[in-house]
């Protein structure tokens, strides 16, 4: 219930609070300003990019990384226990997938 300056102390007009995954308003709203920012230039980007690739490939190539956790959702990091079989499997499937395109060098497991 409303008291006289507003909500009683610890209640509030959401009793089930913001849902979980839901986005600030704000936040939003400044990477979709950002995105269209980058969108509307990506022509003067490749520009500049290539500009400071001739002096500085890795700072080119880290202002992309830089830029890119603005657009793309974050990855999260995994464990994975790899066997030499399931190397060998995966190296098998990708050789079929791309036979012309790719010189998979073979990798031993450190296991």
């Amino acid at each position: 219930m409303k008291g006289k300056k507003g909500f009683e102390k610890g209640k509030s007009g959401n009793p089930k609070g913001k849902p979980k995954g839901a986005e600030n308003k704000i936040n939003k709203d400044i990477k979709e300003a950002y995105q269209m920012l980058i969108e509307k230039n990506i022509d003067n980007l490749a520009l500049w990019l290539d500009r400071i690739a001739e002096k500085e490939p890795e700072k080119a190539f880290k202002l992309i990384i830089e830029l890119s956790e603005y657009i793309l959702p974050k990855q999260a990091r995994i464990e994975a226990d790899i066997t030499q079989d399931s190397l060998e499997s995966e190296k098998m499937r990708i050789r079929a997938l791309f036979p012309d395109e790719l010189e998979i060098k073979d990798i031993k497991s450190e296991k």
